[in-house]
């Protein structure tokens, strides 16, 4: 049995890596750049506790990512820049890890 601790940062590092994988299969890259908002939700143990949010304008992307699990969680806003095929070409993360660690 994998101990609790180890379970819940396992799982928040699937969900912090899960904004990278968003942008890989996001339709700008194949398609062409296109505007839209997605909204996601993190749910443990039945409730509610984060979102993740995409906000695309073109070749510019806004990721706002929280979690609040009795006021612990990843904080984290993105702004990311695209080329021409979907690939970052500027990445500012800023924010704070699960226990309040930048």
């Amino acid at each position: 049995m994998v101990p609790w601790n180890l379970n819940r940062i396992c799982a928040m590092c699937l969900v912090a890596c899960l904004s990278l994988v968003l942008l890989s299969l996001h339709p700008a890259g194949m398609f062409g750049f296109q505007s839209g908002e997605e909204h996601y939700v993190l749910i443990e143990i039945g409730e509610k506790v984060g979102d993740l949010r995409v906000k695309t304008r073109g070749k510019h992307v806004d990721i706002d990512f929280k979690v609040d699990d009795n006021g612990r969680g990843a904080k984290y806003k993105e702004k990311v820049d695209l080329d021409t095929v979907g690939l970052p070409t500027h990445w500012e993360i800023e924010g704070v890890g699960w226990m309040a660690l930048p």
